[in-house]
């Protein structure tokens, strides 16, 4: 039974997952289920970093986040 694996990145973040996928064998759907783009303002992303404790966590779930804290 062949099956099917769906990508939800952003299209173009996908290509070399879908690639080791299909030569392996699956079904690869891409369905993009977000875009992100940069804030045209990010001082309250940088001022909730900065207020930041000791005893805080930040927790990033995606690339696009990641690059936006850096």
């Amino acid at each position: 039974m062949r099956s099917a694996v769906i990508l939800t990145r952003p299209s173009g973040e996908n290509t070399e997952l879908a690639a080791r996928l299909r030569s392996r064998g699956h079904e690869v759907v891409e369905l993009p289920c977000i875009a992100a783009s940069p804030l045209d303002d990010d001082s309250a992303l940088a001022a909730a970093v900065g207020a930041l404790g000791a005893s805080d966590r930040l927790i990033i779930t995606s690339r696009a986040g990641a690059l936006a804290v850096i």
